[in-house]
């Protein structure tokens, strides 16, 4: 992916406002990211306390390579026990064959049933992987709260399935057709929709862009992940609409975000000037800012000078992160950069507190987007602890 390019000097950087305006981006293109990102910004962790919470919270859908698995472990064996949960969050992502390689330095932190997960997925017959798939994704109907570490497993049940041959076309087909007269997808239904992804479809994406005005948030979460796969002005475009849409607005506008083309662009700078309400604006002008194209100053321009005050982004390190990663002078950078300092401040006293008081645990129970995250932080869950 070319966009990374513009990214790769900046995603570690000795500004924390720009290095986490950056892994905002990166947030929405995870699946381009390379495994060598994950090791620098693990190292980072370990190496820049200030930044460590900020690091493992956008760490968690990115690759591992055989770096930043070591450096992982060291993470794990050198941080304590209050971010001890948010590193061990990461092996969820861990290939069998590399946990495997690494057993004897990651014994203490995977149970006995993530080792017998292991061996399933890379000796068990099909028979047992199908009846495994089978029992996880219907005991994740069942789970009062979402269970993160079940989920990540049904994929790798599903990736299994289909480097098998199955989860093909016609059975997603079949899937789809059914899910789809349901109230809401059951869990093997937003397996077909990562299948899909997998297998790069592109048929699908009327189907998958027609879903965005569902209220179901981990479904929509693979729709997005799905739509910005595919790199295409054809999902803009249909996507458009929903954007519109209060209902719809965060996941379609997430999509026109993570979609890094010249088209995508001029259609957010369109839609930065009808939508309808400040909370849609404000992740238009989120999404310009990821966009990292001189094309958008003028709206980036029109409103920051509306001095925003916005509980769903932050303005201030947007408008910043974008000027000094393009280059750009502007007489209001050290306001901007004052403005989020003090923003930060307040941030990281509340979490002290917080890892004074308790040992954190990690937030499985379903959230909107757009509701406030149960940390505490007051930001809304998509830009903070489910970003």
């Amino acid at each position: 992916m070319d966009f990374l390019h513009r990214l790769e000097t900046h995603f570690v950087s000795d500004d924390v406002h720009i290095q986490n305006f950056v892994l905002h981006i990166i947030d929405d293109i995870h699946q381009f990211v390379p495994a060598e990102w994950t090791e620098r910004l693990l190292k980072d962790a370990i190496e820049s306390k200030e930044k460590e919470f900020m690091n493992l919270m956008h760490t968690d859908k990115l690759p591992l390579n055989h770096g930043a698995v070591k450096t992982l472990i060291q993470g794990m064996k050198e941080t304590d026990k209050s971010y001890l949960h948010l590193y061990k969050s990461l092996l969820d992502n861990l290939e069998p064959e590399m946990a495997l390689e690494y057993q004897k330095e990651l014994a203490p932190y995977i149970e006995e049933s993530g080792w017998e997960f292991y061996q399933l997925l890379l000796n068990g017959e099909d028979e047992q992987i199908w009846e495994e798939y089978g029992s996880i994704t219907a005991k994740l109907e069942t789970e009062r709260n979402f269970n993160h570490t079940l989920y990540v497993r049904a994929k790798f049940l599903a990736k299994t399935l289909i480097k098998k041959g199955y989860l093909d076309e016609p059975e997603i087909d079949l899937i789809l057709q059914e899910q789809l007269e349901e109230p809401y997808f059951r869990f093997y239904g937003i397996m077909a929709i990562y299948a899909i992804r997998l297998r790069k479809l592109p048929k699908y994406i009327p189907i998958l862009v027609s879903l965005l005005d569902r209220d179901e948030d981990i479904l929509l979460e693979e729709v997005a992940d799905t739509l910005i796969s595919f790199q295409s002005d054809e999902v803009v475009k249909m996507v458009l609409p929903y954007a519109k849409l209060a209902d719809s607005s965060i996941f379609a506008i997430s999509v026109l975000s993570g979609t890094k083309t010249a088209f995508a662009t001029k259609v957010l700078k369109e839609l930065f000037h009808e939508v309808e309400f400040e909370d849609e604006q404000d992740l238009v002008f989120e999404a310009l800012c990821h966009q990292l194209s001189a094309d958008v100053q003028p709206e980036i321009e029109e409103y920051m000078n509306n001095d925003p005050v916005s509980f769903m982004i932050e303005p201030e390190e947007n408008a910043y992160g974008f000027y000094k990663i393009m280059g750009i002078d502007h007489h209001d950078l050290p306001i901007w950069k004052q403005i989020a300092d003090e923003k930060d401040s307040r941030f990281t006293a509340e979490m002290e507190i917080d890892r004074h008081l308790s040992v954190a645990e990690p937030i499985q129970q379903k959230v909107g987007r757009n509701d406030p995250c149960p940390c505490g932080s007051e930001k809304k869950y998509k830009k903070c602890c489910g970003a």
